[in-house]
Formats: structure tokens, sequence, C-alpha cells
């Protein structure tokens, strides 16, 4: 009780005393700070360690692979071109929407027939088997299918 009241008599008459501010200062910062704040700085510092370890891994590696491997990627490879775009516009006339449809149709017919077109080259020829099939006797291999 004796200190209290001492604290209290020192700071009436010195109010803006160094030491008073400081002790004022720890008591503040532990009485503010709740759990959700300490986890809120935990996952913040976690979240800026795991966007800085990976802005150093994509730094590394572009300095290990050679400017070459940057390159764009040729309109061949890139798989974006041949889709078509999805209608998301639900406020579009009937006529535009249904000419975006038709053509989306159009091109996934294209790009069916060209895979069935693939497929089809691919496919061995009944002549070719048959050789294929001589040789193999000829040979002596056996077929692993059989």
């Amino acid at each position: 009780m004796l200190l209290k009241f001492k604290q209290w008599l020192h700071h009436l008459l010195n109010p803006h005393c160094q030491e008073c501010q400081e002790l004022y200062d720890e008591r503040l910062e532990k009485e503010t700070e709740c759990k959700s704040c300490q986890n809120y700085k935990y996952q913040l510092e976690l979240n800026n360690r795991m966007t800085r370890d990976l802005v150093n891994a994509l730094i590394e590696s572009r300095i290990q692979s050679p400017v070459t491997d940057w390159a764009a990627p040729k309109e061949e490879d890139s798989f974006d071109a041949k889709l078509p775009e999805a209608v998301t516009n639900f406020r579009r006339p009937w006529k535009i929407k249904q000419r975006h449809l038709e053509q989306e149709a159009r091109e996934r017919a294209k790009l069916t027939r060209k895979f069935q077109e693939d497929n089809e080259r691919a496919k061995i020829d009944p002549k070719q088997s048959a050789e294929i099939e001589k040789l193999e006797q000829e040979l002596g291999v056996v077929n692993s299918t059989e």
C-alpha cells in the first residue's frame, strides 16, 4: 500500500518522468497484446518467410537455367489458343449467345475430327501387320501380346 502511494505521489509531482513513461509503455504493451494478436503476428511472420523463400527459389532457378528456357512457347505448343472462349456473360441477347455456342461446337468438332484422324493414321494396316508377323516368325521373335 505504501509503495502504491509513493508511486502515485511520484507520478503527481513528476508526470513526465522517463522511468515512469517506460514502465507505462511496457505495461501497455503487455496489456494490449492478446492471443489473437499474437496469432496474427505469427501468421504474418510465417507468410512473409514463405514468400521470401519462394522469391529466393525463383531467383535461384532463373540464375541456374539458361535464357533460352524462358523463350515464349510456340503457337503450336500453346493449348489455350486451340480452346474456345467460354461464354460467361448471361446478359447477351440470345442470337449472340447462340452464335458463340455454335462457334464453340464447330471448334470442338474440328478438334475431335483432328484427334480421330491422328488416331487413324497411327493404326497399322492389315497388310503391314501380316508383314510384321512374317518377319517376327522369320527372326524367331516371340510376340509378347499373344
